[in-house]
């Protein structure tokens, strides 16, 4: 026994040395931006129409998303309005176009300078996990213009990094109500209905299904881009009167 607490205080010792021999050191930029702007606000409240109007109109930049299908997402928008050719897509399982003036991408794949970086979910940087991918933009990514997009807790974290940051809050375009407990038999058409999981997405659909054949949308994170497609334009048009949906629609849908 004592000889294993021994060991034991060996060891912290050696780990206390060591972590005092650790220099720890943040990147940093060579330059400030000519332009920061933040853009804060909940979900549906134009925050990211408004960056990618701006990435549009400079022509040259990045859009950097936490997640492959917000990449997708501003691509799809953004080579619908500029054409194919000058929009490129790069996610840890593609690359289209890559060369192209613009590329949308997820976080870890952006480059580490450009014109434009659109930074999107900037409250990511205190994510434990994938933190650094953000940080490593925020604090030393070498781009003229800078739009960092996210929620409005993450107000501190962007005057920290920015504290000369113009800050623009956006408010919800339409109001979130809560009307209550419903049955699935009073459900109307045009309501949207939200699940947990991939799995409670399908059993709630299949439910309403049977009051609403062939009437209903799913959507779902890791539904592929075209399929995911299909089912909101099936929606917002009428072919279908019901979505079920994952928090998918808090991302870009």
């Amino acid at each position: 026994m004592r000889h294993a607490r021994a060991e034991g205080a060996y060891r912290r010792a050696a780990v206390e040395k060591a972590e005092r021999l650790v220099d720890i050191r943040l990147p940093e930029r060579r330059r400030p931006p000519d332009t920061v702007v933040a853009h804060l606000g909940p979900t549906n409240s134009g925050k990211t129409h408004d960056a990618l109007r701006f990435l549009a109109e400079r022509g040259h930049g990045v859009y950097a998303g936490p997640l492959r299908m917000l990449a997708q997402e501003a691509h799809r928008r953004l080579a619908a309005e500029l054409g194919a050719e000058r929009v490129g897509l790069v996610t840890g399982e593609e690359r289209v176009n890559d060369g192209a003036p613009i590329v949308c991408c997820t976080v870890e794949m952006a480059p580490s300078a450009g014109e434009v970086l659109v930074l999107d979910e900037v409250q990511w940087a205190d994510d434990e996990e994938r933190g650094a991918a953000w940080t490593r933009l925020l604090l030393a990514g070498e781009y003229r213009h800078i739009r960092l997009l996210g929620a409005l807790d993450a107000l501190p974290l962007v005057e920290h990094a920015f504290p000369g940051a113009e800050v623009r809050v956006h408010e919800r375009m339409q109001p979130l109500e809560w009307g209550g407990e419903v049955a699935l038999r009073a459900v109307t058409p045009g309501a949207v209905l939200g699940a947990v999981s991939r799995k409670a997405v399908l059993a709630l659909a299949g439910e309403v299904n049977r009051l609403h054949p062939e009437r209903v949308s799913v959507l779902y994170g890791a539904m592929p881009l075209a399929s995911r497609r299909e089912e909101i334009d099936r929606f917002l048009e009428g072919r279908s009167d019901v979505c079920v949906a994952t928090d998918v629609l808090g991302h870009g849908v």
